[in-house]
């Protein structure tokens, strides 16, 4: 954990930065392996896309990978949401949403939301010629409501045009209900999916675009080629090919 501070009354224990279990002794076990030549050259994230694809069960092209989810978030509004562009999501929200919305200069239009299903109709009523991206979690953070793949579907289908629809999906694996599969269908989804959460590796950065081709391509280009580095790519290319059963039985055990 990161530790205590120190409040007026009494002592509040800081966990702020993700903290989770020490990961498996099978991922320092990887750095041994692939010795100091992984510290000499840029790293191809490629064979991860190829990897992480297959988790999901769907094409490369369909992912991108990314300096942890924070990345991917960044660049979806910056590829997608313009100055003179809104951005609709239901509020409470992880924070980095309008933060990175804000850094793309767009204009915040938020939608209160209490604990029930998707405000569906408020977030419909909310979008106009002017809205670029329509931002919601699932599950949340920090309500941890999940939203079914029938609600995102409708979502997705009401919406205008011009409007794409980020869903993070950081949470993913802790949710009842797989909506990658379908959400892939829709040519206006872009999912947001990380390392750092089920798989507890948040200081690798590692996280992922998910989306069709065509929107995939344009987040690449609001990036650099490079983004990874060797030994983050090594270990979850590790974590991906030998340490699916793991995350899921911690995860059970989080639930």
């Amino acid at each position: 954990m990161s530790g205590a501070m120190k409040g007026a009354s009494r002592d509040v224990i800081d966990l702020s930065m993700n903290e989770g279990e020490p990961p498996p002794r099978e991922c320092f076990d990887v750095l041994e392996r692939v010795g100091p030549g992984v510290l000499r050259k840029y790293a191809d994230p490629r064979p991860l896309e190829e990897a992480y694809a297959a988790y999901l069960g769907t094409d490369p092209a369909n992912v991108l990978a990314t300096t942890g989810g924070d990345d991917a978030i960044d660049r979806v509004f910056r590829a997608f949401l313009g100055p003179e562009q809104e951005m609709v999501f239901p509020t409470p929200t992880f924070e980095m949403i309008p933060a990175c919305a804000r850094m793309a200069r767009g204009t915040l239009v938020p939608v209160e939301y209490e604990w029930g299903t998707l405000p569906h109709d408020e977030i419909l009523a909310a979008v106009n010629d002017r809205t670029g991206v329509v931002a919601v979690l699932t599950p949340d953070n920090p309500t941890g409501r999940a939203f079914t793949t029938r609600e995102l579907l409708r979502l997705a289908d009401a919406l205008p045009p011009q409007v794409v629809l980020l869903v993070d999906s950081a949470y993913a694996e802790f949710a009842d209900e797989d909506h990658t599969a379908a959400l892939l269908q829709i040519p206006r989804v872009v999912m947001i999916r990380t390392m750092s959460k089920s798989w507890g590796l948040a200081g690798l950065r590692v996280g992922f675009a998910v989306g069709p081709k065509e929107r995939i391509d344009v987040l690449r280009g609001f990036g650099g080629p490079y983004a990874l580095t060797g030994p983050s790519i090594a270990i979850v290319l590790d974590r991906l090919q030998n340490g699916v059963d793991g995350m899921r039985g911690f995860v059970e055990y989080v639930r």
